[in-house]
């Protein structure tokens, strides 16, 4: 804990966490507790001493040879002023600096297996690896006529400090009985992305081809920011783990250049047309052409026109693997077999919900996980037409950032390609209507006209972002934060209002009359406005709209003229004020409604120095 947290009034900064790095970097090189001399004083006291400079023992270090040039840099993180303490991005700038462990590994501590193949290096091998903590499986590539021993080790050497989700781990190299170079990589366990796709009957969905050419333009991005070509770029050169999930870039760096004689890669065939001109001027736009081989078979345009931009004439005209990267996220897509579902805890109006868990990036994340489907039979499977059209929504999706706003984290379907879900973030205290049928929580009456600030401002953003919202409901605005920050989630077109069952009937008093009525020329942001004054009244009266109503004759009801009574709306100092603009809001004739943007104002109004 940092000095100045210890002080109760002290306030928590980055520099707070930039000095608790500083004890962990000096608790993994001591391997010792710190403070472990003060274990048996009250919390109390040891405060007091870090606030009065004491620090861990830092002769600890003193052992290493690097000691040195690394215990400066651990005191400045743990200096008592935070200002003193250096940036977190200046510290990854510093301690890679360090000789990193070895990478020459004893041949002893290898045990070569059967036989793999060829690749750009030489003959590839498994092999397992007695490391010093655990026992590995890796590949190893035994490097033929090598001539310049000190230059590929120095290469191997520079490129084990590569670093990313989708590049081959590089672990060392050895060298065997006969002199030669073994160079130690990660073991793919699901092989090369060629073998798959041409040696194997497995199935190839246009997804799943997506995802991993993102993977692959993600890796050569990171290579390429390292200004390192590949120059040998094709599908022998992909390998496929985790269950054929994640794709990682093999074969990289100039060591092949050392490593041959002739310099004749194979893969010749799919290389830029200039580099087949001359090997000698491989640029970084010769590594793209061979990204969209997997992609060959999908009719899919937007894809197409990628693959051409990849392979034109010119290398000047092709996207950099940067500009890759940011088209080919234009689906944002996950795989099914990272979702876990968990039981349905809501029924939407387009759908069922379910929580549940998305396994991401090492981590697990909390997810509402929602079908969606205009198909007649779960076992009916998905049109390509759906398909493009379910696309381009869940793409759309993906654009909304807004801290009123659901946020969206991509969509994935079912393997047998009969359902798809969406999956937005997950609302820990539920929805507005749970919190008001469905609990006996209060809410403060500030906190409420903050709630329809907070709507309005999500839907005008919406509108701003050219999604037209027919109506919302209290069953999608969800809570968050301790239920202070409300979420506009999804929303109804004019094909999924006409497909209301018995159980969706509900829905009915947030849908104004001219839209019951199926009129013409139906201005729907003031349809909107019509829901919003519903649900202001059902947040202010804590009661159901028409609840006293059959639900089959609500519509009628609300087209003759009729609304919930605003008199029930509980007493506040401000109802004088809030009833005219509820009543403004279900106006029946819809030009004498306001506009989300004069109810965000009026509502910032009502607000304002009372939060």
């Amino acid at each position: 804990m940092a000095p100045e947290i210890c002080n109760a009034s002290g306030e928590f900064t980055q520099k707070s966490d930039v000095f608790s790095f500083g004890i962990i970097c000096w608790e993994v090189m001591s391997r010792k507790k710190p403070f472990e001399e003060f274990k048996d004083m009250e919390k109390l006291v040891l405060q007091n001493k870090i606030m009065n400079g004491e620090r861990p023992d830092i002769d600890y270090l003193k052992e290493y040879k690097d000691a040195d040039s690394l215990l400066p840099i651990i005191q400045k993180c743990w200096d008592q002023d935070p200002s003193n303490r250096p940036p977190m991005n200046e510290l990854c700038n510093l301690l890679p600096k360090y000789p990193r462990a070895s990478i020459v590994v004893n041949y002893n501590a290898l045990k070569l297996g059967k036989y793999i193949g060829t690749g750009s290096y030489g003959i590839v091998f498994k092999a397992t690896w007695q490391a010093e903590y655990e026992t590995r499986d890796i590949a190893v590539k035994i490097i033929q006529d090598a001539q310049k021993q000190k230059a590929i080790q120095k290469e191997i050497h520079d490129l084990k400090a590569l670093y990313h989700a989708n590049i081959a781990k590089l672990y060392g190299f050895s060298i065997d009985r006969e002199d030669r170079i073994l160079m130690l990589v990660e073991y793919a366990d699901c092989g090369s992305l060629c073998n798959l796709l041409y040696r194997t009957d497995n199935e190839v969905t246009f997804y799943t081809g997506l995802d991993w050419i993102l993977q692959c333009a993600e890796g050569m991005e990171y290579l390429h920011g390292k200004n390192i070509l590949h120059q040998d770029l094709k599908t022998e050169n992909l390998l496929l783990f985790d269950n054929f999930r994640i794709l990682k870039i093999c074969d990289y760096g100039r060591v092949k250049e050392f490593a041959t004689m002739n310099k004749e890669f194979s893969g010749i065939d799919n290389r830029a047309p200039e580099v087949r001109v001359s090997i000698s001027k491989y640029v970084k736009g010769s590594d793209r052409p061979n990204l969209i081989e997997m992609m060959k078979h999908e009719d899919i345009d937007i894809v197409k026109s990628i693959i051409k931009k990849c392979w034109d004439q010119d290398p000047d005209k092709r996207p950099s693997m940067k500009e890759l990267c940011v088209l080919l996220k234009i689906y944002p897509f996950i795989n099914f077999d990272d979702i876990q579902f968990g039981k349905r805890f809501e029924r939407g109006g387009f759908g069922v919900s379910y929580k549940a868990i998305w396994k991401t990036e090492g981590q697990e994340k909390d997810v509402n996980a929602k079908i969606h489907s205009d198909k007649t039979s779960n076992s009916e499977k998905i049109s390509r037409r759906t398909e493009m059209l379910f696309l381009k929504k869940a793409h759309n999706l993906k654009q909304m950032k807004h801290e009123n706003v659901g946020t969206f984290y991509g969509a994935s379907k079912d393997p047998k390609n009969t359902i798809y879900f969406l999956l937005y973030e997950y609302s820990e205290c539920g929805s507005v209507y749970n919190f008001l049928h469905r609990t006996k929580n209060e809410l403060a009456y500030v906190e409420k006209i903050n709630w329809m600030l907070q709507c309005a401002k999500g839907v005008e953003y919406l509108w701003s972002q050219g999604i037209t919202l027919r109506f919302i409901k209290p069953q999608t605005l969800m809570l968050f934060d301790v239920f202070r920050t409300l979420k506009v989630f999804e929303y109804g077109s004019a094909k999924e209002l006409s497909k209301f069952n018995k159980q969706e009937m509900v829905q009915f008093a947030y849908i104004a009359p001219e839209i019951h009525a199926a009129r013409k020329n139906t201005d729907f942001k003031k349809s909107l406005v019509f829901s919003f004054g519903i649900i202001f009244w059902e947040v202010m009266s804590g009661k159901e709209p028409f609840h006293d109503y059959e639900i089959a004759d609500v519509p009628k009801i609300i087209i003759s003229g009729s609304r919930p009574n605003i008199d029930d709306i509980k007493s506040c100092n401000d109802a004088y004020l809030i009833k005219p603009i509820i009543e403004k809001c279900w106006d029946q004739n819809a030009e004498n409604r306001p506009t989300i943007t004069e109810l965000s104002s009026l509502l910032s109004y009502l607000t304002a120095g009372k939060l």
